[in-house]
Parts: C-alpha cells; structure tokens; sequence
C-alpha cells in the first residue's frame, strides 16, 4: 500500500490493523476503530468478503468443556464500505458488469428452484457461504450447495457441463423470476433446459438440425433442377 511514500499495511498478532511507514519507526494510521481484545480470549481475522469489503473480525477461543459449540466469527468493523467514500483511491475507467435493469435487481422478484443431485462444475467464479449470496448478487444465476463441507459456489452464464446423475451428492439452486410455475411439469422443464443449456447436448442438438435443414434443402433444390431438366427434353 503506498499513500505518496513508502508504507505497509500491518495485522499484527494483537489483532490491529494499521499503516506503517517502511522503515517501521512509528504508525502514520490506525484503521482499528475499537479494542479487539486479548489474544488470550479471541482469534482474529482480516479478510476482503465476497463484496469486496475488507472486515476484521474475532472469534473467541473454545474453552468451554461441555461440548457446546463455539461462538461464530463477529464483524467488528468493516475498513472501507463504499468505494466512492472518503478512504477511495481508485475507480474502474471501464463499465462493471451489471443487470440492474432486470428482474435479478430486486430480490422480492427471485426465487429458486432446487434440483438434488446436479452440478456444473466448471462455471464457477466464486466460493461463498451460502445460496443467499446468490440472491445477493445479480450476476450469479446457480448456486450449488455440497452439504457434505457445507460447501457452495457461485454460477455465472454461460453455463456449461450440466450434468445430473444419482452419484452426484451436490444440489442446484437455479435463480428464476417467481411466478414462473411450481408444479412438477415447469420442474421438469427447467431440469432438461438447465441440462440442454449447460451441456454440450444442447450443440449437438443444434448442429443436428442445421445439418438436417441443409442436407433436406440441398436434397430438395437437386430434385428441383432435375425435375426442370427432365421436363425440358421432354418438351423438345
């Protein structure tokens, strides 16, 4: 990290996170708002999340001996939660993908469908914690859900090798405008578009009819020609 001279961004073991000038003489910045408390009570953690903040949290250390589960990582703050705030350094010169101008904008308008023993397994871009952050994020149109791990990636079109078969252990969770029909037929349909859509099936299919269409034109223009020349000569 570089505010016009040399510095370094430092998460020491005491849980702080501060800028420090290269030579490590003295702090220019503490970005740690709070105590984070003992090392001897809590883990802590720094990380950017999947919205591209960068958060610090802190857990405390399992200590208890009755078997109950430890408590879950708690957010004690988050060290930039808007780009255009006053910490911005930089902004795209590009336009960022969006589908602000559909139904995937408003989450009242999403639902799921859920589909057991489906993946597709080479369209990932991200590993988040859940198909909620699917909702989140417009972009993503799957979410597939490894309860064995309690695993779940995020899907992004163009979706590809669909594939559904009992030894697959993963679930699909597939974004669709609510309304779209929930009896077993609409399932059913969006199980063989998801399959035709996201496999190579699909360009078989395609290529088979466009094969066909041009093998059945051909055919029909050389019956043509020759129906016109047989008619021809029996006409001289």
């Amino acid at each position: 990290m570089t505010l016009q001279w040399d510095s370094q961004l430092v998460f020491n073991e005491a849980g702080y996170i501060y800028i420090q000038d290269v030579v490590k003489t003295y702090k220019t910045y503490n970005l740690t708002r709070e105590d984070p408390g003992s090392r001897e009570i809590f883990y802590h953690m720094a990380r950017i999340d999947h919205d591209g903040v960068f958060r610090l949290y802190k857990h405390l250390r399992d200590n208890t001996s009755d078997g109950s589960c430890p408590s879950s990582w708690i957010i004690m703050q988050g060290i930039l939660n808007d780009i255009c705030g006053a910490l911005a350094r930089c902004k795209p010169n590009f336009p960022l993908p969006s589908c602000h101008k559909g139904w995937e904008k408003n989450k009242e308008l999403v639902d799921f469908v859920k589909l057991k023993n489906m993946d597709f397994p080479f369209t990932s871009y991200k590993l988040v914690e859940g198909p909620q952050l699917c909702l989140n994020n417009c972009l993503c149109v799957v979410a597939i859900y490894e309860e064995k791990g309690n695993l779940c990636w995020k899907k992004k079109y163009p979706l590809s090798n669909g594939r559904q078969s009992p030894n697959i252990t993963r679930r699909a969770f597939i974004k669709l405008p609510k309304n779209h029909g929930s009896d077993k037929k609409d399932q059913s349909v969006v199980v063989i578009l998801a399959l035709l859509l996201g496999s190579s099936v699909f360009l078989i299919v395609f290529f088979f009819l466009i094969s066909s269409m041009a093998v059945y034109y051909l055919y029909y223009k050389k019956m043509k020609l020759a129906w016109n020349i047989d008619r021809t000569l029996a006409t001289n």
